[in-house]
């Protein structure tokens, strides 16, 4: 089954992410299925500096479709209210189309960001930072 994207926005996506984060940060399925990038910076207040972060690409992106579907390093914790706590809305059983991400080191990020026409990669990773910086406020999901 091929995956029906709009291919100049995806490479557009390619390009931005490289010129943001490094080519040698970002990675792509040759089907145009996924892109990984390594190393994204997480706000302060983690058990960790940076993250890997794959998002998938919907079939119909482009065409109406935005993304939503993003995974991030498994074992994230955040401090809040002086203890350490795992984020809301983060999984580890999401099973996609038959795979778990979960037994390759993934975990699920379920948020549902705005999406609107113009719309691209870096808008939706701009979304996920503000979720990262503010994870308990309920109207960024």
């Amino acid at each position: 089954m091929s995956n029906r994207i709009k291919l100049p926005l995806f490479e557009w996506d390619i390009f931005n992410a490289e010129r943001t984060f490094g080519p040698e940060n970002v990675f792509w399925a040759s089907d145009f299925r996924w892109i990984q990038i390594k190393n994204f910076l997480l706000p302060k207040n983690y058990n960790k500096q940076t993250t890997n972060c794959l998002v998938i690409i919907p079939s119909g992106y482009g065409y109406g479709k935005g993304l939503e579907e993003f995974y991030v390093d498994s074992g994230l914790k955040i401090k809040h209210n002086g203890r350490w706590r795992d984020l809301p809305h983060y999984y580890r059983n999401n099973i996609h189309k038959g795979h778990s991400y979960y037994e390759r080191g993934w975990q699920w990020l379920c948020i549902h960001p705005e999406w609107s026409e113009g719309d691209n990669l870096l808008t939706f990773l701009k979304q996920v930072e503000l979720f990262l910086k503010y994870p308990f406020d309920e109207s960024l999901i």
